[in-house]
């Protein structure tokens, strides 16, 4: 448990917060496939939550992988501020991360406890869908600033899109491709294929378009 301790200390101060003094301040909160959770009570009254990667993840080792990890927790920090922008509270306001082997973390605000969903009666769940609704709504035409497409990654300096192509042009090239791939299926296949679905599959990629306007910022 000290060396536990003194990972949550480290992250701590790393992260411009108090130094931690008693074990009591820690509670354990629990696991993911990826991470460790500590909550962690500041003296100033406030709580954070600490999370470590885990060295081992679906019975296998993770390697420490920087890129990964820069590109994972900075998305994370990008994402919580844009939302929190279209929609004040709806994220932790604080978040920080440090890679490091051995060191690595990330600490952000303590949310609260989780919802029972299955607690709620009609009428909240009602009201929390409609909610959440209208925050994506928003959220899709937010302005977030990122350059390219796809999933995001780090390189070295800032997140940005996977693909840095014209994205117009590689959605084109991609609707061909899966035209040409329903092609080779329907020579392939030996059952019975409608005659109208090649033609519907084709009016169906005339109108799958996407321009650098509406590439969003999605979870």
């Amino acid at each position: 448990m000290k060396e536990t301790f003194d990972l949550i200390d480290y992250a701590l101060q790393k992260s411009g917060l108090e130094e931690l003094k008693d074990p009591t301040q820690v509670q354990y909160l629990g696991e993911g496939a990826w991470h460790l959770a500590y909550l962690v009570q500041l003296r100033t009254g406030d709580a954070v939550v600490v999370r470590f990667p885990k060295t081992e993840a679906y019975g296998k080792n993770v390697e420490f992988d920087e890129e990964a990890m820069h590109s994972e927790y900075a998305a994370t920090r990008a994402y919580y501020e844009l939302a929190n922008q279209v929609k004040p509270g709806i994220c932790p306001d604080f978040f920080n991360y440090h890679v490091e082997k051995g060191r690595t973390f990330t600490v952000e605000s303590y949310a609260g406890k989780a919802i029972k969903l299955d607690q709620l009666t009609v009428v909240e769940a009602f009201h929390i869908g409609a909610e959440v609704g209208e925050f994506f709504r928003k959220m899709n035409t937010a302005q977030h600033g990122l350059k390219g497409f796809g999933y995001l990654s780090w390189n070295g300096k800032h997140i940005a899109g996977k693909f840095q192509s014209d994205v117009s042009e590689s959605m084109k090239e991609e609707n061909n491709e899966y035209i040409d791939e329903f092609k080779k299926f329907i020579e392939t296949y030996e059952g019975a294929i409608s005659s109208s679905a090649l033609v519907n599959l084709q009016a169906c990629m005339e109108d799958r378009e996407i321009t650098d306007h509406t590439v969003v910022f999605t979870n």
